[in-house]
């Protein structure tokens, strides 16, 4: 299929599926092309995935690990 042919047939979808697949070109072109060796996956994949970069963004309450009063009945 052309571009040519390919944005023709996006000039008629609605404004729902341009949403939808403007996502999904954002996924692709974040994924990793053209790698040529698992040491150079290791290297794409580091820069996606940074240790401590959702620091904050999750909370864990003190009592998650307590047992839920829903529960008391199946427990001995």
């Amino acid at each position: 299929m052309t571009r040519e042919a390919i944005l023709k047939e996006i000039q008629l979808l609605p404004d729902d599926m341009l949403e939808a697949i403007w996502n999904m070109v954002k996924v692709a072109c974040a994924m990793p092309q053209n790698t040529t060796s698992k040491q150079d996956d290791q290297k794409t994949l580091h820069k996606f995935r940074t240790a401590g970069a959702l620091e904050g963004k999750i909370i864990i309450h003190d009592d998650f690990d307590d047992p839920l009063e829903e529960m008391k009945e199946y427990m001995y």
